[in-house]
């Protein structure tokens, strides 16, 4: 997580600011975005989105609170839905979300993949 520590002019403390990433929780299992695509999806399921706490003296960035906003996943033809996953965005836009857990030589392989749109 990045996180960036600036002071405001004028004022004596600091404030603290951290990136939020979009991030789900779907069966167990939380994914954070990759990239997009516009690939055929097919319906998986429903998971929770992250929601984003990126100021203040101790920002969370990304979390998942108790009443996480409800989302449709979906999966990718031919890709291991334990691996990647979607969330559709305007028209045939879908954002792509990697496993957490995903080792980083899986994260290249789907990358290559030409799962995601350059």
């Amino acid at each position: 997580m990045l996180l960036t520590v600036f002071v405001l002019s004028g004022c004596t403390g600091s404030q603290t600011t951290s990136d939020c990433a979009v991030a789900i929780r779907y069966d167990g299992t939380t994914y954070y975005e990759g990239g997009f695509t516009e690939r055929s999806v097919d319906p998986l399921g429903r998971g929770e989105m992250s929601s984003c706490d990126d100021t203040g003296s101790d920002p969370k960035g990304a979390y998942f609170g108790d009443d996480a906003e409800k989302v449709d996943v979906w999966s990718f033809r031919g890709y291991d839905a334990d691996q990647v996953v979607g969330i559709r965005e305007e028209g045939r836009v879908v954002r792509v979300l990697l496993a957490e857990d995903l080792p980083e030589r899986a994260r290249r392989a789907l990358r290559e993949s030409g799962l995601l749109d350059e």
